[in-house]
């Protein structure tokens, strides 16, 4: 009997005969869906068979010199099937900590479970000179999806919920506020042209090859009776879509 693996996308798996596997540093920047298919070949060649994993494994395949944490200290696996799960202040003062610490989150999804309220100490998430242009930037760039919950800030808080932002999505939220002495959801939109601040190099967003887009904002509601100083200027920023 001879046992053989076939490890990683289904669309672009690797043979080998041992039972794990390292993932190449071919294989493209980001999460990705791996199975292992076990292929057991009898001698007479009567019986043999394939099966895949139920279920797949999902890795992130990042930069070498990634900030990327070891383990994300959140319920779920940070999938668009399961999401990492946030359902108070703490875990956002966590997010905003990995942020911070240099990982956006990029090609992840995060849900709320609960509506959240952000007392008056908090701070946005997100760290960075608007006078870089985007070079040493800490950005969140993932998906993060209300879950149709409402985000609460105490009166007279100054710090949305974030500060910097690049290429993020935040959809499905509502937003209450007695009093916000700033913008509704990022306080900082700034010229950003990526992590090395130039123009000219880069995969792009809608404007140009070194200018990624600010953030999508899609099903995202303020609650009647809010009082959102700097709310207006949302809609006026071209890299920053509400759809």
């Amino acid at each position: 009997m001879i046992v053989r693996y076939n490890w990683g996308p289904k669309n672009n798996a690797v043979k080998t005969d041992l039972p794990s596997y390292t993932p190449s540093t071919e294989y493209a920047i980001g999460g990705q869906e791996w199975y292992c298919d076990v292929t057991i070949f009898y001698l007479d060649y009567s019986r043999n068979f394939s099966k895949y994993t139920v279920k797949p494994v999902y890795i992130y395949i990042d930069d070498a010199d990634s900030s990327r944490p070891g383990e994300v200290d959140f319920s779920g696996d940070g999938t668009k099937a399961s999401p990492w799960e946030l359902a108070n202040q703490k875990d956002l003062e966590k997010l905003r900590k990995y942020v911070n610490d240099g990982y956006n989150f990029a090609d992840t999804y995060l849900l709320f479970t609960n509506d959240i309220t952000l007392d008056t100490s908090w701070e946005s998430i997100g760290t960075g000179d608007a006078g870089t242009k985007g070079k040493g930037w800490n950005v969140f760039s993932g998906t993060l999806d209300g879950g149709n919950h409402t985000l609460t800030y105490a009166e007279n808080t100054d710090q949305p919920l974030f500060k910097y932002v690049r290429e993020a999505t935040v959809q499905n939220l509502s937003i209450e506020a007695p009093h916000l002495k700033n913008y509704a959801l990022v306080s900082n939109y700034a010229v950003d042209y990526g992590d090395d601040g130039n123009y000219s190099i880069g995969t792009g967003g809608s404007y140009a090859p070194g200018c990624p887009d600010t953030i999508d904002i899609i099903n995202v509601t303020i609650k009647s009776g809010s009082i959102i100083e700097k709310v207006v200027s949302l809609a006026a920023l071209p890299l920053a879509q509400i759809l």
